[in-house]
């Protein structure tokens, strides 16, 4: 266990490190995006190496004009009923927001202050840290994860961290980014019991459909006051440029919300295109078992090269450790192949500089990625 810091007066406006820096080498001009997937490889980000189902495309194609000039309706009440019935999740508990970073920032303005102490799992999704740390400045306590159990939760341990430091939020991401384990909702539900009930506790379930639906805690928030459930639909769904996510929470958060959410957060073609997604799962469901298929053949791969140690994975992407190599000197001669990915560094204290995250694509680019590392390594 370590403290992470506190926030200095004035880094507000400091940005939390993100993937995506092909962007950098295109200039950010949009008119080269189809490079993506043939000149520039980007194993950085961890977008759908899959297009979105044929209905978003359709829908989105046939109502094109009116989509581009028409207003939509100021709360997403059409996709917040969507998500009810598919999810089996009452309205009042849904929120919905400009990818699930804006209501990152939302909801853990409205739970902290800087005299808060918060628990995060280290390493995991650097938003949060950069959240708690940077905007409101509250106390932090991280929960190691060690590469010697491939970075997997200690419940046990977990719990008994929980008691010591009592901690007003505790926040898990579910599974983790950049480590590729998860624990089973029987174990959450274990977690949410052994826990004092004024501890808030917020999962993020990003890549839960990669271990399926039935691994969701989304249905038990109604149950329990003190569980917040946040959920991008970027990367299952393949809608990273729509930019929509959905939060779900007891009905004192969600009001709380409200009145913090912009009208129009979510756009018409975000809105329509999240209901035709949630609407096919069909297709999503093929794709799924089709990324874990490339995920395995990418890992097998990984793992032969020297000096690489790859870490179990239940997602679309893989840990790496350099054992030879620093992770910026292999990320900056993958840049001259045309190749990005991510250090993951900001993730966590512990990686210093020797742990990449590789995405799983399409066959093709994972093999242009492989080749190109290996050409590295040797």
């Amino acid at each position: 266990m370590s403290n992470t810091g506190k926030m200095r007066k004035g880094q507000i406006d400091v940005a939390a490190f993100h993937g995506g820096s092909f962007w950098e080498k295109f200039k950010y001009d949009f008119s080269r995006i189809s490079e993506l997937g043939h000149t520039i490889i980007p194993a950085d980000v961890l977008d759908a190496w899959y297009p979105p189902a044929p209905a978003v495309s359709q829908v989105l194609r046939k109502h094109l004009e009116h989509i581009i000039h028409t207003s939509p309706p100021a709360r997403p009440q059409s996709l917040i009923k969507t998500i009810s019935q598919t999810r089996e999740v009452p309205e009042r508990l849904i929120s919905c927001g400009t990818g699930s970073s804006q209501l990152i920032f939302l909801l853990l303005e409205i739970l902290f202050t800087q005299k808060d102490l918060a628990m995060i799992i280290d390493p995991m999704y650097g938003e949060y840290l950069h959240v708690m740390e940077k905007v409101v400045g509250c106390k932090i306590v991280s929960h190691a994860l060690k590469p010697e159990n491939n970075f997997q939760v200690s419940l046990s341990q977990l719990i008994k961290d929980v008691i010591q430091h009592k901690p007003k939020v505790v926040v898990i991401v579910n599974p983790n980014s950049p480590a590729g384990t998860y624990m089973t909702r029987a174990q959450v539900q274990e977690f949410i019991a052994a826990v004092p009930k004024n501890t808030m506790i917020i999962v993020d379930e990003t890549y839960i459909e990669y271990v399926g639906h039935h691994e969701s805690c989304e249905t038990l928030v109604d149950q329990h006051p003190n569980l917040c459930i946040l959920k991008s639909m970027s990367k299952i769904y393949a809608l990273s440029g729509l930019r929509v996510g959905y939060l779900i929470a007891n009905a004192s958060i969600t009001k709380s919300l409200i009145l913090r959410i912009p009208p129009w957060s979510v756009s018409l073609p975000g809105q329509m295109a999240a209901i035709a997604a949630i609407s096919n799962w069909k297709y999503y469901a093929k794709k799924i078992e089709k990324t874990h298929k490339l995920e395995k053949l990418l890992f097998r791969e990984l793992a032969k090269l020297p000096g690489l140690v790859t870490f179990p994975s239940v997602t679309n992407f893989i840990l790496c450790q350099l054992k030879k190599i620093s992770a910026s000197l292999l990320i900056e001669k993958l840049k001259d192949k045309g190749v990005y990915i991510r250090n993951c560094d900001s993730m966590s204290k512990q990686f210093h500089n020797h742990f990449v995250r590789i995405t799983v694509l399409d066959q093709e680019s994972n093999n242009r990625v492989l080749h190109a590392i290996k050409g590295i390594l040797g």
